[in-house]
Order: structure tokens, then sequence, then C-alpha cells
């Protein structure tokens, strides 16, 4: 590991304990002689199912405009927050946590999948999505996939070729690419698959 990579992934380990309030034990009442197993079993299931902590990286651009490359990343973000048990922290908002010095120093970390992995490891991530929009012959490829940060493994990919538009097909496909980069986590309570109104509009306005 270069030597201002390290000091980049110490500095936001040490953020990311320092946000992050200690947690205290749960006091558990004596267990009476008359508890029967059955109401102990119970208790058991109802333990709630952990978070998982998700790092989008930067998105690759080429041949696409910039406008449809943030827009499509900002969607991404909002649809992947929709989740369950998602807890979501993008790479502006690693930049936000970190001096100038060492957000000129992650600048130089581009799209390098090691360098990523490292950045998405200090701010304690469980999964680091990449992927990007490609330019091929009049198409738009929208790629993405989600590596497992602990067997370093891609769980799940999609790759869509859209026929090139203003860039609402992209938005369009952002729904069900989450979906299918995370079957494991349904949605929240109210919430729907796809990109909002506001954020289409943000796009192509009136």
């Amino acid at each position: 590991m270069a030597p201002e990579l390290g000091a980049i992934t110490f500095a936001l380990t040490l953020l990311t304990h320092a946000s992050t309030p200690p947690t205290t034990p749960p006091t558990t009442p004596p267990t009476s002689a008359s508890t029967t197993t059955s109401e102990a079993t119970t208790t058991s299931d109802a333990t709630p199912k952990m978070v998982v902590r998700i790092a989008v990286a930067d998105l690759e651009s080429k041949g696409v405009d910039a406008k449809v490359n943030k827009i499509f990343l900002d969607s991404l973000l909002a649809e992947i927050r929709k989740l369950q048990r998602a807890s979501v922290i993008s790479m502006d908002e690693v930049r936000a946590m970190l001096d100038l010095e060492a957000q000129k120093q992650l600048l130089g970390c581009g799209e390098e999948k090691s360098c990523l992995a490292e950045i998405a490891g200090a701010v304690g991530a469980d999964v680091l999505i990449i992927g990007g929009l490609v330019d091929v012959g009049g198409e738009t490829v929208l790629s993405l996939k989600r590596i497992d940060q602990k067997s370093a493994s891609v769980s799940q990919q999609v790759s869509v070729r859209l026929a090139k538009g203003n860039g609402d097909e992209v938005l369009a496909a952002v729904g069900s690419s989450v979906e299918k980069l995370f079957p494991d986590l349904p949605l929240r309570a109210g919430e729907k698959r796809g990109v909002s109104p506001e954020m289409a509009l943000r796009l192509n306005p009136p």
C-alpha cells in the first residue's frame, strides 16, 4: 500500500470510529426459573439483522455527458438508500471527511480497484459498488459490480446496453439495476423502485 494511501485510510478509520457512538451492552434482566424454552426461542428469533454498509465509488464515464453521469450517480445512491438495512456512503462524503491534502491524495486513487477497496475498508464498508457509463458504437453501456469486501469478490453484477438518448434511458434502468445488485435487500416500507420525477427533471428540465 502506498504511504499516501495509508495516511488516507488511517485518517478515515479514525474519523469513522470517532463518529460512531460507543455502544453499551444491553442489560439482561434475571431469568426466572419459570422461563420456558419456547419463550427463549422467540427472543432469539427476534434478533434484528445486521446493517449492510455500502460504499459507492465515483463512476467511470467515457463518451457520456458529465451531467448524465452525475445525475446517474445521485440516482443510484438514492435508490440504494431505499433498501432495508442499507447504510450508504459516497466518495463525495468520504472526501468531506478528509482535509485538503488528503483529498488531493485521494484523487490519485482513480478507478484502481485495490485502492477503492482500501478506502471502502477504512470507512467500514461491507460492500463496494463500482461501474459507470460508456458510449460504445452509439449505445450507452451501463455496468455495475457489487464487490464483497470480506471475500474481495464480485457477488452481483449488471451490464445493460441502452439505445443512446437524452439520458432518460439511463435513469429508467436504475431501479432494476439496483434490484439485481441487491436481491437480498428488500425495499423499505413505503418505498417504490425507480428514479423520482424530481431527479428526472434535473436531467431534462422543461
